[in-house]
Parts: C-alpha cells; structure tokens; sequence
C-alpha cells in the first residue's frame, strides 16, 4: 500500500467512520454529510492509496483486507489527533455547552433534580432523555453521536465502548400504608399469596424480581404490568397490592404516594446501573468534565 505523502485528514476520518459503520449512508448521517459526499472522499482516499477500500457485497458495503489494515494503523492515532484538536483550549464550564444524557427512570429522577440545581454547572447543561426501547437503539444513539453519554442497566462487549458501574441500589416491596395485612416484614409465603403489580424491563420484559433475585422466583399473581415505577406507586397507592422499586426513590417518595416499605423476603443482587460512553470521546475534556460531574453528584451511599 503506496500513500501519498499529504493525504488529507478530513478524508480519513470518513474513512474510519464508513469503516465502523459498513455503510455509506449511515456514515453519512453520523457526519452530517451527503451519501454523495461521503462516497466520494472514498474515491478520493482510494485514489491516493491506490487500492481499493471497499466492494459491494450485495446491498451492503465490505472492507478489503487494505482498509482492515488501514482501519487498525490509524484509528487510535486518529482519535488522539481528533480529540487534541478539539482540545486545544481547556474546557471551561463558563463555555455554553449542552450535553444529552441518556437515563433510565431511576437515574433520570436522581440526577435531574440535582443538575438543575447546582451552581457550580457554569453555562454548561445537561438535557437528560429517556432511555430507549431496545440495546441496539441506545447504542445507535451513542454512536451517531446524538447522546454524550447514557446511564443505564444495559451492558455491552463492544469495544467501540466504555463502561463502568456506576452506581446501584437495593429493591424494597411496598404497599399502601393502611394494608389490612402487611406490616413491618413478610414472609415468602405473603409474598406468594398477595396480588403484585409487576415493574418489567422495557427490552427483555421480564420483571425486576425475577432479573435481580437469586433464586428462581414462582408464578405471582399479577394484577398488572407496568414499565414505570411512578406508575407502579399510584397503583399501589389505590389497591391491596405488592410491588418492588428502587430503594432510593421508593423512600424519598413513599410519604407522597401514602406508601409503606417492605424489605424483600428473598436473597437479591443490587440493580446495576452502567456509565456507558464511545472510546472516542474517553480523552475528550468536555466529556471528562461530564463524567466528573455526574461523579460529583451522586449521592453519598451509592
């Protein structure tokens, strides 16, 4: 492979974008280009390699062996140059700058409140968004760069991404404060014989309890479903029924809901919720910035 001395670096960042994306038209909406543009950056790139980069492969784009090379070379380097660039100046909060944070429920209610009220975020915001239905879709959105970062109980092997616990928290049953039957505690056997309220996962539907317990859960009898843990305390607000949250919402808003706490009668894992990021933004101060500050506000004893 023969390159020309002053290959164009806008060039190779297409490059390494189609590269990751098998795709003209996907790596054209992640770089907010035109299909027409793009491809012919790969013409230009492919002219001054001299070889080809990529063949057709029915509806789809495959790299050949020159561009898997290629691909490997350069793209730490190049992520190293991009984010030196970017990083020339040192980030400053008192900068405008707008990050999106996806959050599932739990950490959309622990992190927004404090964000908004916190003087020290400079002219910095967080916009936080809903998690999506589907890994793939969350995924999607970090990679086209239409979320900085997500907060959620997904977890990845792709090693286009960066991921750490972040935090967790228990799970505590509830149920109206004025239950005929429930009082500080429950056996297995209440838990058995009482109706619930099931709060399942959006992506795999299968319910919290049965994903965090230890132990094979039996069939409940389920009065319904939901996907919403506020929904879940104003059901159980108006009903005889069980339900399982999250410890830290469940006791900041039981007073609200005129609910009473339970602990759970079987053995439990926490639930686990990741900081997930693109590696291509790991050096990134901005994103360094976001990273710390989330740090900085999440409570103590999580």
């Amino acid at each position: 492979m023969k390159m020309q001395p002053n290959v164009d670096l806008n060039l190779l960042n297409i490059f390494i974008e189609v590269y990751r994306l098998q795709s003209f038209t996907l790596a054209a909406e992640s770089l907010n280009m035109t299909q027409p543009g793009v491809s012919g950056a790969i013409k230009r790139l492919r002219e001054q390699i001299g070889t080809e980069l990529f063949i057709r492969e029915g509806r789809g784009i495959t790299p050949t062996a020159t561009a898997v090379k290629l691909a490997k070379d350069i793209e730490v380097g190049l992520t190293l140059i991009n984010n030196a660039l970017k990083n020339i100046d040192s980030f400053d909060a008192q900068s405008s700058h707008q990050f999106t944070v996806i959050a599932d429920e739990p950490a959309m209610h622990l992190f927004q409140s404090r964000v908004a009220n916190d003087p020290s975020m400079g002219n910095c915001s967080i916009k936080f968004i809903p998690s999506p239905a589907t890994d793939d879709e969350l995924f999607n959105l970090l990679n086209f760069q239409k979320a900085d970062l997500a907060i959620d109980v997904s977890t990845t092997d792709n090693t286009a991404f960066a991921s750490k616990v972040f935090y967790q928290e228990q799970m505590m049953l509830a149920c109206r404060k004025d239950h005929p039957l429930f009082k500080e505690q429950i056996t297995p056997e209440d838990y058995y014989d009482a109706e619930h309220v099931i709060l399942r996962f959006k992506r795999s539907r299968s319910s919290v309890a049965d994903l965090l317990t230890t132990e094979n859960l039996k069939p409940r009898k389920e009065s319904c479903e939901v996907d919403s843990i506020f929904s879940m305390m104003a059901l159980l607000s108006k009903n005889d029924c069980l339900g399982l949250l999250t410890k830290n919402i469940a006791e900041e808003q039981a007073d609200n809901f005129g609910l009473k706490l339970i602990p759970f009668p079987f053995e439990s894992s926490p639930m686990r919720h990741q900081m997930i990021w693109h590696k291509r933004n790991q050096q990134s101060l901005p994103h360094q910035w976001l990273r710390n500050k989330l740090n900085e506000l999440l409570p103590t004893g999580l």
